[in-house]
């Protein structure tokens, strides 16, 4: 008896018949509740779903004939803990030189911050892309550079070159995925 696949709600429990036995079904159960009958010739798997994340949960399979069931064999698994998405970074700007914190902003490289929403992120995606004759900004056709950038940082030292327009976003990323994007920050260098 094992497990197969687990999610933060179900768990795929295999067996397997032993050899030269008459089994003629079996009874699974999950924490001794009712049993679920599987056929011999019927995949030997049963999934359990419905539970509850990151919680252990014992299971039970017993081999059947006409003459009864035997022990059952038993197994614990623990559902998945879901991990949700990161909440998005906000207030993408350009530093400008009252702002707190900071005496004064360097002309070049030009620096951007942002509020970290997130906890857990294990990095942040610093993206931009130049101002291009008819076409939308992040939009198909447009040419997009990505930074990676180390959790918990709330700033970036972006080098622009004179003259180009450009426009700037940030997400965050864990464990879940990545979380939806900042607002678009416009930059005239």
């Amino acid at each position: 008896m094992r497990t197969g696949s687990i999610t933060s709600s179900s768990v795929d429990i295999l067996w397997d018949i032993p050899s030269g036995n008459q089994t003629t079904y079996f009874r699974t159960f999950q924490n001794r509740g009712s049993p679920i009958t599987v056929q011999v010739g019927d995949p030997l798997r049963r999934t359990f779903s419905g539970l509850t994340a990151d919680t252990f949960y014992p299971f039970e399979v017993e081999a059947c004939n006409d003459w009864g069931c035997s022990t059952e064999a038993s197994l614990s698994a623990r559902t998945l803990t879901v991990v949700p998405l990161p909440p998005a970074p906000s207030n993408l700007r350009q530093c400008v030189a009252n702002e707190p914190l900071r005496i004064y902003c360097l002309l070049q490289p030009t620096e951007l911050r942002w509020n970290d929403n997130s906890s857990d992120e294990d990095r942040f995606e610093l993206e931009y892309t130049m101002a291009q004759p008819n076409v939308v900004p992040f939009d198909m056709g447009s040419t997009i550079t990505t930074v990676q950038i180390l959790p918990n940082r709330t700033t970036y030292g972006a080098w622009l070159t004179s003259g180009n327009l450009c426009y700037f976003r940030i997400r965050a990323h864990n464990a879940a995925g990545y979380s939806p994007y900042s607002n678009v920050l416009t930059v005239s260098p």
